[in-house]
């Protein structure tokens, strides 16, 4: 399980660490061990909040830690503040964490996309500039874009497309699932070996 957890990683736009929880958690309760186990395993997932998090989880990541759910004091509230930016605030392009989220981007073979916005500046902050290279014939990408419209659906397929550097066909965006739902529908194709 190890082997199969060290080729996901995780690109989470949210500040918050609730994947990281449900990750933990459900570790726990499916392979029936204790959080320290658990937790080990999940140290093998590479994790990336490319706009900083409101505290890392104890054992789990660098910067200040919080644990989930508790009562922070003024001091390590203030030192958690200034380790996220807003999303206006953007982020450096130089700065390892980003060279490292764009090359795990660059190499992957399957993206799945989930609960995401599409929104140009994470998309870019995601994506090297295309390069005008030939498509990378393997890479899949999925997606949910649920309430997105059909129009708006063919217009970000098509921009995922040309950021991934891989044929339009290749992109199975739906508007019609939720997250829980395109696991469901596409189970197989995402299936890790």
């Amino acid at each position: 399980m190890r082997e199969r957890l060290k080729k996901v990683a995780l690109i989470i736009f949210n500040y918050d660490r609730c994947v990281e929880v449900f990750l933990l958690q459900a570790l726990q309760n499916y392979y029936t061990i204790d959080e320290p186990e658990a937790l080990e395993l999940l140290k093998e997932v590479e994790i990336h909040h490319p706009y900083g998090v409101v505290g890392a989880l104890p054992g789990l990541g660098a910067g200040t830690a919080a644990a989930f759910g508790a009562t922070v004091q003024a001091e390590q509230l203030l030192q958690i503040s200034r380790e996220i930016k807003t999303f206006t605030e953007g982020t450096d392009n130089s700065a390892s964490h980003i060279r490292r989220i764009r090359e795990l981007m660059s190499k992957c073979h399957r993206i799945v996309f989930l609960g995401f916005a599409y929104h140009q500046l994470n998309m870019q902050l995601l994506f090297n500039t295309p390069s005008g290279l030939p498509p990378l014939g393997s890479r899949k990408i999925y997606g949910t874009a649920l309430g997105l419209s059909d129009s708006d659906k063919t217009i970000v397929t098509e921009e995922l497309s040309q950021y991934a550097e891989t044929p339009v066909d290749c992109v199975q965006l739906r508007n019609d699932l939720t997250c829980s739902q395109l696991f469901k529908d596409y189970w197989r194709s995402m299936s890790i070996q």
